[in-house]
């Protein structure tokens, strides 16, 4: 089994559709919908190598309906701040996060953040200072783009996602 089916992915529709993406636009896709959404801009790396081995045994992430405090220490083992984190999650509902606010958050978790009394300051103050949360964002996807890479012959740049490119 591949990463992608393990159950902390079940919430993930669409593989079809980011293997296309994939194949014509790689990284900067993801930026570049970003910047058209009226988010900030930032420089990435394009090339990110992917493992070798793709086993649903190693994947260690917690899913949509983890409690905050379990997300916390994920991200915090990765090096991302609690208010990283909390930027991070913003791509998931566009809209900022008024509509967390008026609990329309797409994934569980989107909620628990503006509940939870270690985040809720976050949401809030996001919310009402867009340009706060444009500086934050742009540093903090950079920052996690820059987890765990691998370098040299470790891994391979797939050109298409789900499947390990044939030598």
């Amino acid at each position: 089994m591949a990463e992608k089916d393990s159950g902390t992915n079940d919430s993930v529709r669409g593989y079809n559709l980011i293997d296309e993406a994939k194949k014509t636009l790689e990284a900067a896709s993801t930026r570049d919908t970003v910047a058209l959404s009226r988010g900030p801009k930032y420089n990435l790396w394009t090339g990110r190598r992917d493992r070798l081995v793709s086993n649903i045994n190693d994947v260690n992430i917690p899913g949509s309906d983890s409690p905050v405090s379990v997300t916390l220490q994920f991200f915090a083992s990765k090096g991302i701040t609690k208010q990283e984190m909390v930027t991070l999650f913003r791509a998931h509902t566009v809209g900022f996060y008024k509509e967390i606010l008026a609990k329309k958050g797409l994934l569980q978790i989107d909620q628990q953040l503006a509940l939870d009394a270690g985040t809720k300051g976050f949401v809030l103050d996001f919310a009402s200072n867009g340009d706060k949360f444009q500086k934050g964002f742009a540093n903090a996807i950079v920052k996690m783009g820059e987890i765990d890479v691998l370098v040299g012959n470790q891994g391979e740049i797939r050109k298409k996602c789900s499947v390990f490119n044939r030598n």
